[in-house]
């Protein structure tokens, strides 16, 4: 498997970190959020939709994105191809996860938050990764299976 693919993992995953923890620590210390570009930033981290089950979604975010990272960290230290399998799964849930959010900003709210769509971006991107990463895999191994007969 070419190292590409799990390298933007890492980097993908470490900006989707910073940028859930922001939200998150911009929740639990009520500091209102610096929204440029768009207008909204507030009203969407104040939303209903902010939280789950109780707990707010940056935070849920925050360890979604550390989970694939250190997944991914794992996979370069022991170069066991599970924990890259693993990360790429996560990837589908995150993946739907923000097209919900985007969902709700768009058709629910009416308000955008920057960093909201930051983390969508990122969130895609890892899921466009993943796909691209599976397909390289099976088309390796339909090479070597090729090569072999």
């Amino acid at each position: 498997m070419p190292r590409v693919f799990p390298l933007l993992f890492v980097i993908f995953s470490f900006i989707g970190f910073l940028d859930a923890a922001y939200l998150a620590a911009n929740h639990y210390l009520g500091v209102s959020l610096v929204c440029i570009i768009v207008h909204g930033c507030d009203t969407v981290t104040g939303s209903i939709y902010s939280k789950l089950f109780g707990i707010p979604v940056a935070l849920l975010g925050t360890f979604y994105y550390l989970s694939i990272f250190l997944l991914t960290v794992a996979f370069f230290d022991t170069g066991k191809r599970v924990f890259f399998d693993c990360a790429r799964m996560c990837t589908v849930a995150g993946f739907m996860f923000s097209l919900w959010f985007l969902y709700v900003q768009a058709f629910l709210l009416g308000a955008y938050c920057i960093y909201c769509l930051g983390s969508v971006i990122t969130s895609t991107l890892l899921f466009v990764i993943a796909i691209l990463s599976y397909i390289g895999k099976r088309s390796i191994q339909r090479e070597r299976l090729e090569d072999a007969g």
